[in-house]
């Protein structure tokens, strides 16, 4: 498709293939220049144009257009004629990449990528690492110069691409919105520093919805935490709340509309607890949901929300769940995070980076010390890695006595904070976090 230079020069090695163009006079030309070739008149995007061309029959399909968006109308029409084709195009604009994938394009080649790629290759010894990386609005390398970003020690940015153009990159080289850099890394760049770098999620962790049971009218104070975490992680939020709060809704939708996310309000009759169990049971484990239990401790043995309820929601699900305490939102004093075992401890440290930069706070991660086994240290240096891409500040704290009464004291030394769980550590016993989910001044967020 696009009988370009490109084009033609595949058509003269592949014999047995047929050239599109839209243009009459251009095969015209090519006509009578190769008699032999097969070409086909007409615009590529029509179904009728490409079942002449054989699409049906066709193995590989190659769009060598001059737009993109002319390869995606291209690529979404063949894919509706035969989804076995393998689709190759040109791609102009790595912004479009994500787009062309979607529309069916099995493989994207980038003339100006190829040719970085391949500069790159003489200049930098084999066996090291080069990725591509996309800087988009939310990227945290945005506006800042070369200088200024906290790259791990093993990588550097060898090259620019500023529209058509490739720039050297020089200390005080400010990196702007769709610039395309190349990093070169001694070995595999983390995934969460990748995003980190390329701003491909606002935060690091993508959390697709949050879903939020409200209780009493009380609870409506904790809506501007819970909406100003929903607001940096671009995600929508289901409010569930019994119909005694109905007269409630307008000031919860307006609450909504202030923080800029798509709020979505049920009220129930009857048992507003088992409606809510019933309906996380329901949810797709794929979109990746919060779960948000507004709890607090009434009296010596009274809670807000029944201890043993909130218990068995855990255990009987796979999700994530957030315990605000904040009566009124503030900003956090900081993110505490407790690092003990291998299970989830990645997607902690994930977690802790990411609600450590939406609330600008730095982080304090308390470190299990096992001379037998050094993965907490490792969590700590990928905490550290990826934190520094966004200049967040680590405090590290070593455990070497009682772990248990170590995070206890921590929890307790701050109530405006953060506190990130691992609901599978086997190091804290079960009535601890327990009494911590219920009783902690400090807001929740439990990993599962």
């Amino acid at each position: 498709m696009g009988a370009g230079d490109t084009g033609q020069a595949v058509k003269m090695r592949i014999k047995n293939s047929v050239l599109v163009d839209a243009d009459p006079g251009k095969v015209i030309m090519l006509g009578r220049e190769h008699p032999d070739w097969e070409i086909v008149g007409g615009d590529a995007s029509d179904p009728n144009v490409l079942k002449t061309a054989g699409i049906e029959e066709a193995e590989f399909l190659l769009i060598s257009t001059n737009k993109d968006h002319f390869a995606q109308k291209i690529a979404m029409t063949a894919r509706e004629l035969d989804d076995e084709v393998k689709i190759i195009s040109v791609l102009h604009d790595i912004k479009n990449f994500q787009e062309l994938r979607d529309a069916g394009i099995n493989h994207l080649i980038s003339p100006i990528s190829e040719t970085i790629d391949a500069i790159l290759g003489k200049l930098i010894p084999v066996g090291e690492n080069i990725t591509e990386i996309a800087i988009s609005q939310h990227s945290a390398a945005l506006g800042k110069t070369i200088m200024e970003i906290k790259l791990p020690q093993d990588t550097i940015i060898g090259a620019v691409l500023r529209g058509h153009h490739l720039i050297k990159p020089e200390s005080d080289t400010i990196l702007q919105k769709g610039d395309v850099i190349s990093l070169v890394s001694l070995g595999q760049l983390e995934p969460d520093i990748v995003d980190a770098i390329s701003g491909e999620f606002q935060t690091i962790v993508p959390i697709d919805s949050f879903v939020c049971l409200l209780i009493s009218e009380d609870d409506i104070m904790i809506l501007d935490e819970v909406l100003h975490l929903a607001s940096c992680g671009i995600a929508s939020c289901r409010i569930i709340f019994p119909d005694t709060l109905i007269r409630y809704r307008e000031v919860i939708e307006k609450k909504g509309i202030e923080f800029g996310i798509k709020l979505e309000c049920e009220s129930y009759m009857g048992n507003i607890f088992e409606k809510f169990k019933k309906i996380v049971n329901e949810l797709d484990p794929s979109k990746n949901p919060l779960i948000i239990l507004p709890q607090r401790k009434l009296s010596l043995l009274k809670y807000h929300i029944p201890a043993k309820y909130i218990e068995n929601l855990i255990n009987d699900t796979p999700f994530s769940f957030y315990i605000p305490k904040s009566r009124q939102y503030k900003k956090f004093e900081r993110v505490l995070h407790f690092i003990t075992d291998r299970r989830h401890e990645g997607l902690c440290a994930s977690y802790a980076v990411g609600m450590a930069r939406v609330n600008d706070v730095p982080i304090k991660s308390l470190v299990l010390h096992n001379p037998e086994n050094s993965y907490a240290e490792e969590i700590l240096i990928h905490t550290k890695r990826i934190a520094q891409v966004y200049g967040i500040e680590v405090v590290e704290e070593v455990i070497e006595g009682n772990p248990t009464l170590e995070f206890i004291q921590d929890v307790r030394s701050t109530a405006n904070q953060l506190v990130i769980i691992n609901w599978e550590c086997s190091i804290l016993r079960r009535d601890i976090m327990r009494k911590i989910i219920n009783e902690a001044d400090a807001s929740i967020l439990l990993m599962r």
